[in-house]
């Protein structure tokens, strides 16, 4: 057995019988909930941003590099939310 792989298998029995014994609960998530799929996948715009906002995501300072127009855009297309003062 392959030194990553008895980990992995370790990890595994550990798991199953915490599943077993009733103190953790195995839960099915959808891709639609998987929020780390921001970083593993290319995502439309809509996917792009409901995983940021799950993910509390808001955009900071930004460089003055970035010109008007492309945040007039990013607005437009609704990636860009105005941060909520409260």
């Amino acid at each position: 057995m392959h030194g990553r792989s008895k980990h992995i298998d370790v990890r595994l029995h550990f798991l199953r019988d915490l599943t077993k014994d009733g103190k953790i609960q195995m839960l099915h998530c959808s891709s639609f909930e998987q929020v780390a799929d921001i970083m593993t996948k290319a995502l439309s715009l809509d996917n792009f941003c409901r995983i940021r906002d799950m993910l509390g995501m808001l955009i900071g300072k930004l460089s003055p590099r970035v010109s008007q127009l492309q945040l007039l855009g990013l607005r437009a297309r609704g990636c860009l939310r105005p941060k909520l003062v409260g």
